[in-house]
């Protein structure tokens, strides 16, 4: 499913499930999306890239997508993201990545056998907390260029090369993550 553009406001995509293909949902740039309770299997790209401002992801479920490249949710620009309790199990790349937003929330997310499980590709006042992030590839969470923002009580276990990578960011708490 494509669409997006500069007119589409207040969007909700909600309970559907998306099978193969490159793309589960590929939205352009808009304003107020809501996507909870889908399921994606097994796209080979992206299962979901939303590039919009005030949008929430919640309650969806991703099992093997972004298999040969993509993430699995991939979330960039604007401002305004809430991203929570959403379930990856398999992903070729980063489970979660937020590119370039601003005031941003991961949350309670669980993300398994991906190859980063949060990848944060810089930004401005992340909150990252309380997410499960096991045997992941490489990182349970990878963050480069994020400014002013907070990671904690999340949880890390087997798998993971490194549990946290921090990289050319400023003003950062990382704190009782285990």
């Amino acid at each position: 499913m494509s669409f997006g553009g500069s007119g589409i406001r207040n969007f909700s995509i909600l309970n559907s499930t998306f099978i193969g293909g490159n793309y589960g949902i590929n939205s352009g740039s808009m304003s107020g999306l809501l996507l909870t309770g889908n399921e994606f299997y097994n796209q080979s790209s992206y299962s979901a890239i939303v590039a919009s401002s005030n949008i929430v992801v919640t309650h969806n479920y991703i099992e093997n997508g972004a298999m040969t490249n993509g993430q699995c949710l991939d979330i960039s620009g604007g401002s305004v993201a809430y991203v929570f309790n959403n379930t990856i199990n398999g992903c070729g790349f980063s489970g979660i990545y937020l590119g370039g937003k601003s005031n941003a929330t991961i949350e309670n997310n669980t993300i398994i056998n991906a190859s980063k499980g949060i990848y944060l590709g810089g930004g401005n006042l992340i909150t990252v907390r309380g997410n499960n992030l096991s045997s992941n590839k490489e990182y349970g969470l990878y963050s480069d260029g994020t400014d002013n923002s907070r990671y904690l009580l999340n949880y890390f276990q087997g798998g993971n090369a490194s549990g946290i990578y921090l990289g050319g960011s400023d003003n950062l708490v990382v704190e009782n993550n285990i």
